[in-house]
């Protein structure tokens, strides 16, 4: 998937989040400025508007012909980057596989199991290095050094940790601060 093609996916399911809560820019330049996009791609968005039936025209005012639904939105799949469908393909190979600890990884292999290029699998596997999940070998072979039960609810409990301190940290938050009022963004 091109970047542009994510970048608009994204942004137009953001509008959609935007205007669920009756928030619609007056100008292709407001719209521009909320989604953090080019005036172009604004335009974009407000034409896939009207080529699902959401809008009346592609220009403002916007005239909505009916509430946003779920099947107006682009699916996680269809917005995902090619790093996140790697990792969830990689990690959905581990769980159904198991291969053992130890177990030799050629790039090669994974690179047309995975339909990417070796290039985008050599950079993927040197991110799992860094967590100690494979170490490289010579000849573009890499080694599964394995993933414990132990090491997965430690890591859980850590993740755990930070997200709850995070969610205390946004409540704290008073309720006239700019942040609340870009939080669509934020999602």
């Amino acid at each position: 998937m091109a970047r542009s093609d994510q970048k608009f996916k994204t942004s137009f399911n953001t509008w959609l989040d935007s205007v669920a809560v009756g928030n619609c820019p007056e100008s292709i330049s407001g719209l521009a400025r909320l989604l953090g996009v080019s005036r172009t791609l604004a335009r974009s968005i407000l034409q896939r508007a009207r080529e699902i039936g959401l809008v009346a025209e592609d220009r403002f005012p916007v005239v909505f012909l009916r509430k946003t639904a779920k099947s107006d939105y682009f699916s996680n799949a269809d917005i995902r980057s090619l790093e996140e469908q790697l990792e969830t393909d990689f990690m959905m190979w581990l769980r159904t596989t198991q291969p053992p600890p130890g177990s030799r990884l050629r790039e090669a292999v994974l690179a047309r199991q995975f339909g990417v290029s070796n290039t985008t699998i050599r950079e993927f596997l040197i991110g799992l290095s860094r967590f100690g999940f494979i170490r490289k070998e010579p000849q573009r072979s890499w080694i599964l050094e394995g993933f414990t039960e132990q090491y997965a609810l430690e890591l859980h409990e850590v993740r755990q940790m930070f997200e709850t301190r995070a969610i205390s940290a946004v409540f704290a938050i008073p309720k006239e601060a700019p942040f609340w009022g870009k939080m669509l963004r934020i999602r």
